[in-house]
């Protein structure tokens, strides 16, 4: 990738993908990190399922969170809080490149070993 193309993506990222909606997910600092973080992590994937029920794409993402204290200020978040990922929230543009792209990923035979489900 060249360097204008990262460039521009970089930027998009940090615009949460021209979302119109970012929801920024926090943790009160009084909870002993990391152990809230498997919690956090089944609450944002929840939110990314019920957002597919009603049709809407999600992404999830840490470079929307690069920069806490802006997102401190400008949202009105607590310092009392530890923002630890964002979701992009919108409508899919099947048109965006991303969109199309197919993960050829190893299947999960190959990388499970399933015991009692024969």
């Amino acid at each position: 990738m060249h360097f204008e193309e990262r460039f521009q993506s970089n930027k998009l990222g940090f615009r949460y993908l021209n979302a119109p909606a970012a929801i920024i997910i926090s943790m009160d600092r009084s909870l002993s990190y990391p152990r809230p973080i498997f919690d956090i992590g089944a609450v944002t994937q929840n939110i990314c399922l019920a957002a597919i029920h009603y049709g809407l794409g999600t992404c999830i993402a840490n470079q929307g969170i690069a920069y806490p204290e802006v997102l401190h200020e400008l949202a009105g978040i607590p310092e009392s809080k530890r923002i630890v990922i964002s979701v992009a929230l919108g409508y899919p543009n099947w048109d965006f490149p991303a969109n199309a792209v197919v993960s050829l990923g190893e299947p999960i035979k190959n990388i499970t070993r399933w015991i009692g489900f024969e």
